[in-house]
């Protein structure tokens, strides 16, 4: 492997600097030396009082809100020297009263040790090694300082020649390996030759449907849970060279796993835009399609050939592809690879084979090597093992060897995308940094997805995604139930052993899922290929209810009901902006105030318990229990129309929320933008107040009974006219305990354009506004935010009401001190004004999809850039901290104690009341940053460095 080595020297050649910027990741570099003299040491004990930093590599002053790092700080007290480093005590020694001397701290993995004029006078053998983010001293002058370091670049690797040639070979020896073997098919005298049906290539009315269908959700359909997270690690390798994990993990490298991001990282250097980024997951609905339609149905049975079987195909493929796989997760990938495997083993079987097999054995550990979850790749090798090894030992035309070394063979493919760019300890080590840093649950707790997944309290278990699960494990139970009976065997048009195999290969697929690290219904994507033809041969067992007896019939209906209430009792919940405006996006779905999940349960429960009813009445009497049960509704007619109307309510509630909120901001909005030209996302649609102090609202008579707290500030800019809340409130404890004067509303206020401003400062409390005007009187009451921050203030916005003019506060603190700002009507400007494209930021991964005009502030060369930028959440959503926790392994954990964060407050075009995503400005504490020396040098992939730690952390 070609490794890059960066060096750090601090001070420079001809550099006075005494901070300097060296925010290393991971933290901690792999050997520090560090040198300083008495002289060093006096001149930082005349700084000022101590205690005196004569040396520290973290700042000895940070922002209270950012986390601290165990740094090296030798620390000068009333003629002590302190040392110590990661937090142990390395040493404390007297400071000479006279003469010159030299001290110096070597830290490795293996130990850390003090010298004085040469000699050992403390050491530690155990790895303390020091974070570092900078050289920072209390002393005027650097003189008789010095620190060295070698930052760690085990990560920040490229294959060699060697390696590379080496993977050409593989590639090259399989294609001649299947090659042969495919001419050892042809000379085989006993393979029969399945053919495709005439005319199979050719377009169909379906196929424009599907097809149109993929393109208008590509424009109009939600962003997944984790767009953000892996838009920020495609992006972040455009600096560093590697697909790291930009937001926690100390950005080691996804490998083993998750090989698609490298096609990403391609793929996103002609666009970051949300619309061309979903172009591949498009890709691959149509090629699920296709192998569903056009490869697996055929294989199905004869069945295959109806004319509705193909739109049923259509509608379950959607079901499940639609609240799973648009977007960059790896779920999609898992999903096409399982059922390419599916449709070769099949082939293999059906021709009697090898080639096919050898595929089939390639492809499955390479759809593993997606993500765990892809591990059920493996699945229909081992669901059809009986055939596949009757094929093996019937093939007399091949040696025993070599009936061992092609499935082997093909099987070692996977290395090379699991092994592309890092070597084997690099790969080895980063797994070992995951799984002690965690947050991954083990097998058993497997029900916590189901869990997800009949919940109500998040988007895991929206209507969409229990419609795909629910109703496909609703049809594996059936085609269990009736692909056990013997009377299964005379099912018209469909072959029963392929029948087996698929609902198997689902059984096996959705187990192999218990081995995941998390545990969220996202993963339940990766099975949209198999459940959907899972679903329609279910469809098809179903629809011969004429065969059914009345207790089948019954239990059909009974289930089906249940399912069905269970599917209508989600809400039509997206993730994140995604739901803004959708129908039923935040209650469960009803209709005339009444549930449709209550209503479907009364409906069918009523019908099955009066059919219920009626074949028993008929029996008793001894004739047929239900004649023509056939006209019934059967449970394919319900799960089909189910399954339709849950595909529409998908595309209508996207389509009425893209029209209705035209003059916000929308997923289709964004692409329509992108399509047309250049687009900056959810940045063109937001505005920021990039000065709070303006815009404060004239007093309209008396002033407001305040005091001034000219120290409070928003955003870092002191705001005037502070309004101090007593603690407790005044009185009977139910009046306000602050009540400010009348103050004149902007026109743009009274207009609804924008909203009355209050900051906040504090833990806790109400704020109640009171508007009033020619003829109105209104009290608009709202909860005072809790800072989620220490120092960090928060907005209360309120809308105007009608005819308003003036507006007063009503301010009661809930037990603690509460400050608020005097109202104002904020002064904007487009966001782009102050973060023109290009401009670097931390962009946090929940919203990291929305903005394709930052630039992702760089990991490369042992350390991060310091942006002047911070891009995250809205406010009560602190997913984005990990990126800047150390016990997480968060990489701009370093560069976060180097700057003081401010808040600029952000308004959303058309919905100004809303700040969908914060902005901070992130100034340096110090100008100075550290140039790394480069070299390169060829390692080989066992080399193994010293092992990472993470703070707070063992292992």
């Amino acid at each position: 492997m070609e490794q890059q080595t960066a060096r750090y020297h601090w001070p420079e050649p001809g550099s006075a600097d005494t901070a300097t910027a060296m925010p290393l990741l991971p933290y901690q570099p792999l050997t520090l030396e560090a040198t300083f003299s008495c002289a060093a040491v006096a001149a930082a004990s005349a700084s000022g009082p101590g205690p005196h930093v004569v040396l520290s590599t973290t700042p000895p002053r940070v922002d209270p809100a950012a986390a601290p790092l165990p740094g090296l700080r030798v620390v000068e007290d009333d003629g002590m020297l302190r040392i110590s480093s990661y937090g142990t005590r390395i040493a404390q020694q007297a400071v000479p009263a006279a003469g010159e001397c030299t001290w110096q701290v070597h830290s490795d993995h293996r130990r850390t040790e003090l010298r004085k004029d040469g000699n050992i006078v403390a050491r530690v053998d155990a790895d303390v090694r020091p974070a570092v983010s900078g050289a920072f001293t209390d002393s005027s002058t650097v003189d008789g300082l010095r620190l060295d370091l070698v930052a760690d670049t085990r990560f920040q690797t490229a294959p060699s020649s060697a390696k590379l040639a080496l993977g050409i070979a593989c590639l090259l020896a399989l294609g001649a390996m299947l090659a042969a073997v495919g001419r050892l098919d042809r000379a085989h005298r006993g393979h029969s030759r399945t053919g495709s049906r005439r005319g199979w290539w050719r377009p169909r009315a379906v196929d424009g449907v599907v097809a149109a269908l993929a393109v208008v959700w590509q424009f109009i359909g939600p962003v997944t849970v984790d767009d953000g997270y892996i838009a920020g690690i495609v992006r972040g390798s455009e600096h560093s060279g590697f697909l790291g994990n930009a937001y926690r993990w100390l950005n080691a490298p996804e490998a083993p796993f998750s090989w698609i991001y490298e096609p990403y990282r391609l793929w996103s250097q002609v666009s970051v835009e949300a619309l061309w980024l979903r172009v591949p997951s498009t890709l691959l609905l149509l090629s699920s399609w296709w192998l569903l339609s056009r490869l697996l149905l055929p294989r199905l049975g004869r069945f295959g050939g109806q004319r509705w079987v193909p739109w049923l195909a259509a509608t379950a493929l959607l079901v499940w592809w639609l609240p799973f796989n648009l977007g960059l997760r790896p779920e999609p990938w898992v999903a096409v690879g399982t059922l390419a495997v599916f449709y070769l083993v099949e082939r293999a079987i059906a021709t009697w084979t090898i080639r096919p097999l050898a595929l089939a054995v390639a492809l499955a550990p390479v759809t593993a090597a997606v993500t765990p979850g892809g591990i059920m790749a493996l699945a229909p090798l081992g669901c059809a093992a009986v055939p596949l090894f009757r094929l093996l030992r019937t093939r007399t035309d091949l040696s025993v060897t070599a009936r061992v070394v092609v499935p082997l063979a093909a099987l070692g493919v996977a290395a090379l995308p699991m092994f592309a760019d890092q070597g084997l300890a690099a790969v080895v080590e980063a797994v070992r940094v995951r799984t002690l840093i965690g947050g991954d649950l083990p097998w058993y707790q497997e029900p916590q997805r189901y869990a997800h997944l009949l919940g109500f309290d998040s988007f895991e278990g929206s209507l969409p995604r229990r419609a795909a699960v629910l109703l496909t494990l609703t049809g594996v139970a059936a085609l269990m139930w009736t692909l056990s009976r013997r009377r299964a065997r005379q099912l018209p048009g469909l072959s029963r052993p392929v029948a087996i195999r698929l609902t198997a290969t689902f059984t096996v697929a959705l187990a192999t899922m218990t081995f995941t690290p998390t545990k969220w219904t996202q993963h339940f994507g990766a099975l949209a290929g198999i459940g959907a033809a899972v679903l329609v041969v279910a469809c098809h067992t179903w629809s011969r209810s004429r065969n059914w007896h009345t207790a089948e019939l019954l239990a059909g209906l009974a289930v089906t009901t249940v399912v069905g209430s269970l599917v209508l009792a989600g809400r039509n919940e997206w993730p994140y902006l995604s739901n803004d405006g959708v129908t039923w996006g935040t209650i469960t779905p009803q209709l005339g105030g009444v549930e449709l999940a209550t209503l479907a349960l009364t409906m069918g429960g009523t019908l099955t318990v009066a059919l219920a009813i009626v074949a028993a009445w008929r029996r008793s009497g001894g004739r047929r229990a239900l004649p023509g049960s056939s006209r019934l509704p059967s449970p394919a007619l319900l799960t089909a129309l189910l399954m339709v109307a849950t595909v529409g309510l998908s595309f209508y509630s996207f389509g009425k929320a893209g029209l209705a909120r035209a003059d916000s901001y929308t997923m289709a909005s964004d692409n329509l933008a992108a399509a047309q030209g250049d687009s900056c996302g959810l940045a063109d649609a937001l505005a920021v107040e990039a000065d709070p102090r303006r815009g404060a609202l004239p007093a309209a008579g008396a002033g407001p009974t305040a005091t001034d707290r000219p120290e409070l500030a928003v955003g870092g800019a002191v705001l005037p006219g502070w309004l101090a809340a007593p603690a407790e409130p005044t009185g009977d404890g139910t009046g306000p305990a602050f009540r400010t004067g009348w103050f004149r509303l902007s026109q743009a206020q009274r207009d609804g354009d924008l909203p009355v401003v209050v900051t906040t400062n504090g833990r806790a409390g109400r704020i109640t506004a009171r508007f009033a005007g020619p003829g109105t009187s209104t009290e608009t009451e709202v909860a005072a935010p809790v800072s989620t921050e220490r120092g960090d203030t928060v907005d209360v916005r309120v809308m105007a009401p009608g005819g308003a003019a003036r507006v007063r506060l009503d301010v009661a603190a809930g037990g603690e001190p509460l400050a608020v700002s005097v109202p104002r009507s904020p002064e904007l400007s487009p966001m782009n004004s102050l973060l023109p494209p290009g401009s670097s930021a931390v962009v946090d991964w929940p919203v990291a999809f929305f903005f394709p005009c930052v630039r992702h502030a760089a990991m490369t060369e042992g350390g991060t850039e310091l942006p002047g930028w911070r891009l995250t959440t809205q406010q009560g959503n602190d997913a984005g901290e990990v990126a800047y926790s150390p016990v997480h392994g968060g990489p701009f954990a370093a560069a976060r104690l180097l700057s003081r964060q401010q808040r600029v407050p952000v308004y959303l075009r058309g919905e100004p009341a809303r700040e969908p995503a914060r902005l901070y400005r992130w100034q340096p504490r110090t100008a100075a940053r550290a140039r790394p020396h480069l070299t390169e040098r060829t390692v080989p992939g066992w080399s193994d460095a010293a092992p990472l730690n993470v703070p707070g952390l063992s292992g």
